[in-house]
């Protein structure tokens, strides 16, 4: 049986989105933001991008009727901005206590069916062939579950794994393994019964195991390690809370100031995931990563896919799905004694510069050793967003795009206090028929929103050279369709020197 719109609404905020890893990058907007979500959508919605400029270009955005913030540009691929005191420190502890009145869970990342293998099949597409039988492998697997908790850490499932016992696997070594190939779909260091079931009987993974040992042992007879064991992707503590559930106004004065901020159409950013609350304590961190999917026509857009595969015809398959993260917006609810920062191993670096090159040599996802490595790295400041696109525009329909590479990020390694964050991402669908309809089916239990028609956009700028500098070929080749081309009326500064022509840029 379908579900209500409104169960829909409350489950997309909160239930089905404990699961965090990858990420996307357009913005959507319609002209001027003069609707209510209550009234008609225009006939064809537009998406929006900021042009960052150039590093240093600083904007001031009007997000509330005489309040604006400071926008400044850390990087241009992918675009990234830096929004001092976006949040106040009220809305900060606010935050933090109503997540921690919530209740927070060990953090896990996004589930692996939405990534690909190298031949770019899912890599659970078996799951339905072979057909998986809960019940039956949660027995094969309890006899190694000493601690009865159906999770098997790695010592458990070696005594469940005795082919790769009697191969000398140690606890280590299967810890990078289910790393390197991708076996723990949960990133929670711990195997449960689908997973064994994985390893056991899905053709091609005890060959893709056999290959892995045989690069093991033939490196480590060269005196070479495969690769350092890192660790768990993430040590962290999240919860999520939704403007439309919780009590209070805080949250939903956030959410009109995101929609000020990133002028998309307030359907978008209503009908957009909860946002989520994460807690790292010493040693926390989260390895480099995506938010978002490459767009595919394999595989849905999760937010969508949720609400229209509810019915026993068409159910909903989590690993059939993946994110249309169009953009990432985070926000640091506390200043970090030491660590924590936010680090972007490839943003702005030429793919033929000697840097980038080396930077390959070494696991440039091990945000604990490499944190610094990385080509940008921004402190963990309380009240401070940093906002980015994961996505490029599609040149021909001016929708979501294809995802960008240099969006690649992850948090490092708190070594001193604590730290507290939390996300926003904004979902849209790439097919743009099916997100109308998505929003379509979401408008009656939406709010009405403020009128962001009058709200401006006024800019400076700031230069720093080097690293402009350091970008200039990846300038040469930019798409010149990245952008939204769109005009601010509202724009009444000077114009600044275009990376190109004001013409194949919005400036704004």
């Amino acid at each position: 049986m379908e579900l209500n719109a409104e169960l829909i609404l409350t489950l997309f905020s909160g239930v089905f989105f404990l699961n965090h890893v990858l990420s996307c990058d357009d913005v959507c907007s319609t002209e001027g933001h003069n609707y209510s979500p209550m009234g008609d959508v225009p006939e064809r919605m537009e998406l929006f991008q900021y042009h960052p400029v150039k590093i240093g270009h600083v904007r001031f955005v009007e997000v509330e009727p005489g309040r604006y913030v400071q926008m400044k540009t850390l990087a241009m691929h992918p675009p990234i901005f830096e929004i001092p005191n976006f949040l106040t420190h009220g809305e900060c502890n606010y935050i933090k206590r109503v997540a921690s009145e919530s209740g927070l869970e060990t953090s896990k990342t996004a589930f692996k069916g939405s990534l690909s293998n190298n031949d770019g099949h899912s890599l659970m597409s078996h799951a339905h062939v072979h057909g998986y039988n809960e019940t039956f492998w949660k027995e094969q697997i309890a006899p190694c579950d000493t601690d009865n908790d159906f999770l098997l850490d790695q010592d458990e499932a070696l005594r469940c794994l005795p082919d790769l016992r009697r191969q000398n696997v140690t606890a280590a070594m299967l810890d990078l393994m289910m790393g390197d190939l991708e076996l723990d779909y949960d990133s929670d260091a711990r195997f449960d019964a689908k997973e064994m079931w994985h390893i056991s009987e899905v053709p091609g993974v005890a060959e893709d195991i056999r290959q892995w040992l045989d690069r093991w042992r033939r490196e480590g007879e060269e005196g070479r390690m495969v690769k350092k064991w890192k660790g768990r992707t993430r040590v962290s503590d999240q919860t999520w809370i939704s403007s439309n559930t919780v009590n209070g106004h805080p949250l939903q004065k956030i959410q009109n100031r995101i929609i000020a901020l990133t002028r998309l159409s307030p359907e978008i950013v209503q009908t957009s995931e909860s946002m989520q609350v994460v807690r790292y304590r010493p040693g926390g961190h989260y390895h480099a990563h995506f938010d978002s999917s490459e767009v595919t026509s394999d595989l849905e857009c999760r937010h969508t896919a949720i609400t229209f595969n509810q019915s026993e015809e068409t159910p909903f398959h989590e690993e059939r799905c993946r994110y249309c993260r169009m953009i990432t917006i985070l926000y640091y609810l506390n200043d970090v004694d030491q660590g924590g920062e936010t680090a972007f191993p490839f943003a702005d670096m030429d793919p033929e510069s000697p840097e980038y090159e080396r930077k390959l040599q070494y696991d440039y996802t091990d945000l604990t050793d490499h944190c610094h490595d990385s080509s940008l790295v921004v402190k963990a400041e309380r009240g401070k967003a940093i906002m980015w696109y994961n996505h490029n525009l599609d040149p021909e329909t001016g929708w979501l795009g294809t995802s960008r590479g240099h969006s690649l990020h992850g948090g490092c390694e708190v070594i001193r206090g604590v730290k507290w964050i939390a996300n926003n991402w904004i979902s849209v669908d790439d097919v743009y028929a099916r997100q109308q309809r998505y929003m379509d089916k979401l408008r009656p239990f939406l709010r009405a929103t403020p009128s962001h028609s009058n709200l401006r956009t006024h800019k400076i700028t700031e230069t720093t050279p080097d690293r402009s500098q350091s970008v200039s070929k990846l300038e040469k080749n930019t798409n010149i369709s990245s952008y939204s081309s769109r005009k601010d009326a509202n724009d009444k500064q000077e114009p600044v020197e275009p990376i190109c022509t004001p013409q194949m840029y919005d400036e704004t």
